[in-house]
């Protein structure tokens, strides 16, 4: 999947990890984004090894909190319960990099460096149309949908609907 894909899909989890706490989502967003793309700087290294693994995904959550919990703690930029939300967007965002990586002919090292199996659950082309559509479209809804639950939007779409009839 190209890395835009992953970014993509780890801001439309920021948007779900914030919910209503609209404080707290431009932290989200950009949390989730850096964990949809994150796993990707190993390209030049072990791909698929260095990165793509459950150690990696909980060493670098585990900076992200403590990195979010300093900057609440010395700075009060946040609020308490920020420190956890921006290191679920991180992970999420990351666990979904992996996810849909796993998808792919070449899968991922999930244990790495404890273990060498790959893990590889479907046979998709990561540079495929089906694929990066396929996860535009995941995180388009996402989106779309929040938009319409928590900014309003719903009340114009019944306004709109109701003078289409």
């Amino acid at each position: 999947m190209k890395r835009t894909i992953h970014a993509y899909i780890g801001i439309a989890l920021g948007f779900i990890i914030a919910s209503n706490n609209y404080y707290i989502l431009p932290y989200t967003i950009i949390s989730g984004w850096l964990g949809g793309w994150f796993p990707d700087l190993d390209l030049k290294y072990k791909h698929r090894k260095g990165l793509h693994n459950l150690i990696a995904t909980m060493v670098f959550t585990s900076f992200i909190y403590i990195a979010s919990y300093v900057l609440y703690s010395k700075f009060m930029l946040l609020n308490m319960e920020a420190p956890l939300y921006i290191s679920l967007a991180f992970a999420g965002g990351y666990l979904l990099h992996l996810l849909f990586d796993s998808l792919t002919p070449r899968g991922i090292y999930v244990l790495y460096p404890l273990s060498n199996k790959q893990l590889r659950i479907a046979n998709f082309r990561s540079n495929g149309v089906f694929i990066n559509a396929l996860g535009f479209l995941i995180a388009t809804t996402i989106i779309a949908l929040w938009l319409i639950k928590y900014t309003g939007l719903n009340s114009y779409l019944k306004i709109l609907i109701q003078g289409l009839k």
